[in-house]
C-alpha cells in the first residue's frame, strides 16, 4: 500500500469535516486522537480497522482510504454490508450482542464473515446487521455453541429469538408469555427487558 496517498486521503476526510475538530472527528470513529494526528502528519501507517472505522463514520470507502483505486463513496447494498458482484455480503463477527454501528463499535476487532444466497439477501434487508459467534449451548438444543447467528437490530414482532438489553448487558432469549427466557440458561432475566435486535437465522453452524 501507498503509505503517502493513505496518508494524504486521511487529511483529506480530515479537512472534509469542517464543522468538527480533530479531537472529534477522533471521538466519533472511536479512534485515539493522538492515533488520527499520527496518521494526518504520515507518522503512523493506516490499519484496516481504522481505515474501516473512519469510513463507516463518516461515510466514505474504506478502500479508498488504505489507497486502493476505488471510488471514494462506499457501496450502498446494505446498513454497513460490503457486497460483491456475486451477491455476497462481508458483516462484522462479534462474540458477544452489541448495539450500535457495527463497524465503528469499541468491540470490532475486523473479523468479519461470508454471507452468501438466501443469509445475504436477509442481510441486505436487515437494520445494521452482524454476525453474533454464539458461546453457548441453547437450553432447548436448537443452537449449538460456536453457531453464526445473523443479528438484525431492528425489533419484530415475529421473531423466535431476541437481543434483549438487561441493564448494560445484552443476551439472546426467547419470549415466555409476558417476559423472556435466556437462551444459555433457560432462567427468566430479574429486572425489565428491552428488545434491541433479533436473529434472523442461522448463517453456519458448527459440527457437533
Amino acid at each position: 500500500m501507498d503509505q503517502d496517498l493513505q496518508h494524504a486521503r486521511v487529511r483529506e476526510l480530515i479537512e472534509s469535516q469542517q464543522h468538527l475538530s480533530q479531537s472529534e472527528i477522533a471521538s466519533r470513529a472511536n479512534i485515539p486522537a493522538q492515533a488520527l494526528s499520527d496518521l494526518k502528519n504520515g507518522h503512523r501507517s493506516l490499519s484496516e480497522l481504522a481505515a474501516r472505522r473512519l469510513g463507516e463514520t463518516f461515510g466514505v470507502s474504506y478502500q479508498w482510504l488504505l489507497g486502493n483505486p476505488v471510488p471514494r463513496e462506499p457501496p450502498t447494498l446494505s446498513s454497513a454490508s460490503i457486497a460483491t458482484s456475486e451477491g455476497t455480503v462481508w458483516l462484522p463477527q462479534f462474540e458477544h450482542p452489541i448495539q450500535g454501528e457495527p463497524r465503528t463499535h469499541p468491540k470490532y476487532i475486523g473479523s468479519e464473515v461470508e454471507v452468501t444466497g438466501a443469509a445475504a439477501v436477509r442481510a441486505s434487508m436487515a437494520v445494521k446487521p452482524y454476525v453474533l459467534k454464539f458461546g453457548a449451548k441453547d437450553v432447548q438444543g436448537r443452537l449449538m455453541k460456536d453457531d453464526l447467528i445473523l443479528i438484525s437490530q431492528e425489533v419484530s414482532d415475529h421473531a423466535k429469538i431476541f437481543v434483549i438489553k438487561l441493564g448494560r448487558k445484552l443476551v439472546l432469549a426467547r419470549r415466555s408469555d409476558e417476559t423472556f427466557v435466556r437462551l444459555a440458561d433457560g432462567k427468566t432475566p430479574r429486572g425489565p427487558c428491552v428488545e434491541v435486535g433479533h436473529c434472523v437465522g442461522v448463517v453456519w453452524a458448527a459440527l457437533h
